[in-house]
């Protein structure tokens, strides 16, 4: 198996047109068994691969909502045609709480959400709303479906909501811990237990917390956290006595040189009865940007064109040419003045914005973003943050 995982995995990351495009390789352990599998987002020559009329339709309804950002499917490592499930996530960007109540609809008409698991669920998402004064803050970030492809059957779909605020390079702290230790949904999970000692502990950074609602209305609620750099995993008790079982190939992905852990998954599964640690290796490369624009920049309109101005550089008074932008430039600096975001963010959002988005369209995005991006910062209009 080692072998044929190695195949598959050298195969994945020599394609250097496409490594950027890889979200992350994830190693699932739990008690029975132990699970490959890459997430590939659009634009990645295996999403439009792998994706198919059931997903397709999923992100559709997502965009008539207005609220799409970005997509990625899950695929097992090696990969087995006769897999039957598929995983999609969307990120998305919501831009009002009534937006937030139609997802949770839309969900709705796909599983059986108790009623009182809706109301916990609407709880939480206000527990984290105090956690910032910000109206454009909404922090359900990722919604995703699990199902069948040989019978359509639909197992569960999953909602995630991020335990930062608006610059997302921003670690979370203790305050997110004893907001949620009111939450009915939360607090009588075993894992959260564990969870809240650990960051106690500062040996770990909580990043956003996923709610998995299987068809017959359980909930698994699933923990996604970075571990403090100064502290090996393998002195978490709750990582290292499930990852043990998987030794051999955490040792592997260890001595490859070009996967590096970034995320870790906590999950007591459905009642604690399958507990479970993902751990996540994202490829390396140049380390992700956090970008925000400079403090003196300003959008102005001027006659129907729109100019990026300094307000502290006199020279534009004495016949500097202006820096005009268009529609779409337009766009990302409204959304980098009330967001601290990486380069992949402000595509997310960019792709949200677009009527009748496809995901072939993905990558002139994304390269125009870069290019975009690229000027700003030479020209000094944003700044790098974290």
């Amino acid at each position: 198996m080692l072998k044929l995982i190695e195949a598959e995995l050298n195969e994945l990351l020599n394609e250097s047109d496409d490594v950027e495009k890889i979200d992350y390789i994830d190693l699932k352990v739990c008690d029975e068994k132990t699970q490959f599998k890459s997430y590939f987002f659009e634009g990645h020559y295996a999403y439009r691969k792998y994706l198919d009329d059931k997903s397709r339709e999923f992100i559709e309804n997502i965009r008539s909502l207005n609220c799409y950002g970005l997509s990625e499917v899950s695929v097992p490592i090696p990969f087995n045609e006769s897999s039957g499930i598929n995983k999609l996530h969307i990120k998305l960007n919501i831009s009002c709480t009534e937006q937030y109540y139609k997802v949770l609809t839309f969900l709705k008409s796909l599983v059986n959400i108790a009623v009182d698991t809706e109301s916990m669920l609407n709880d939480f998402e206000q527990t984290i709303l105090k956690m910032t004064e910000d109206a454009d803050y909404y922090p359900l970030y990722f919604v995703g479906f699990n199902y069948d492809k040989n019978t359509g059957y639909i197992n569960s779909v999953s909602l995630y909501f991020k335990t930062f605020g608006l610059d997302d390079s921003m670690n979370s702290n203790e305050d997110y811990i004893k907001l949620f230790s009111n939450n009915q949904l939360v607090k009588n999970d075993n894992m959260f237990k564990i969870i809240k000692r650990l960051v106690k502990q500062d040996m770990i950074i909580l990043r956003s917390i996923g709610f998995e609602i299987s068809n017959s209305g359980k909930v698994k609620i699933k923990y996604y956290l970075k571990v403090n750099p100064d502290i090996d995993i393998m002195e978490i008790d709750a990582i290292k006595d499930t990852v043990k079982k998987a030794e051999q190939y955490v040792d592997y992905i260890q001595k490859r040189g070009d996967l590096d852990l970034d995320i870790i998954q906590l999950s007591g599964g459905y009642f604690y009865l399958d507990k479970s640690v993902s751990l996540y290796y994202a490829p390396r490369r140049v380390k992700d940007k956090y970008y925000s624009l400079n403090a003196n920049m300003r959008l102005r309109d001027i006659g129907g064109i729109y100019f990026l101005i300094d307000i502290c550089d006199k020279s534009y008074y004495k016949n500097k040419k202006l820096f005009n932008i268009n529609e779409t430039g337009k766009r990302i600096i409204m959304f980098l003045e009330k967001n601290v975001c990486t380069l992949e963010g402000v595509v997310s959002y960019i792709c949200s914005q677009v009527i009748n988005y496809s995901d072939d369209m993905y990558e002139m995005i994304y390269e125009d973003c870069k290019e975009f991006i690229s000027d700003l910062e030479q020209r000094g209009y944003i700044v790098q943050k974290g």
